[in-house]
């Protein structure tokens, strides 16, 4: 419901100057050496009363940003947080049985951190104008990517050149959760 929103409202919630909470709109933020084209919405778990990070407390690790437009997107954003935290900390606990590692050596780690929902959104182009592949294009970390699909696209009236769906890159954390999208 929020992706579908018009541009005009989704920046008005592009207003956390950290990033870590509401819009981030196309083209401002890449995360590989090829253009992809995305916007997103950032939320996150909040923080328990007591938590240590409350002292960082407005400018980082703020509240979520409330959203009249999609009114249970928050909640339910922070509801999907809370039970992948439980869901994480059992992973890791299970790796560590796994493994033969004493208990706590890696799920520890994930007690009492900030978690992040980052939601990324990926229009789809007004008009594909050409695509080709471009190969040894260089990504993060010095990775060579061979057979990278790309193409040129005409979006909102602009035109984008050797766009990918998601080019490779690296996640900032110390897990990652990828969940699959229900629209297409």
């Amino acid at each position: 419901a929020f992706a579908a929103l018009f541009e005009e409202i989704k920046l008005r919630y592009n207003v956390d100057p950290t990033g870590q909470r509401g819009y981030t709109p196309d083209g401002v933020e890449q995360s590989g050496a090829l253009r992809e084209l995305r916007q997103h919405i950032m939320m996150a778990r909040p923080l328990p009363t007591g938590h240590p990070l409350e002292t960082f407390q407005p400018l980082c690790y703020g509240p979520n940003l409330p959203i009249p437009h999609v009114p249970s997107l928050v909640p339910h954003a922070e509801e999907l947080l809370a039970c992948l935290d439980e869901l994480t900390i059992e992973t890791f606990e299970k790796v560590e049985q796994h493994l033969g590692f004493s208990y706590g050596t890696l799920a520890a780690k994930l007690v009492r951190r900030q978690s992040y929902l980052r939601a990324h959104m990926y229009p789809a182009a007004d008009q594909v104008l050409a695509s080709r592949i471009l190969n040894g294009v260089n990504a993060i970390g010095g990775v060579t990517v061979d057979g990278i699909d790309v193409v040129d696209i005409m979006y909102n009236g602009q035109k984008l050149e050797n766009v990918v769906r998601a080019s490779p890159h690296p996640d900032m954390g110390y897990f990652t959760w990828l969940l699959a999208s229900t629209v297409g």
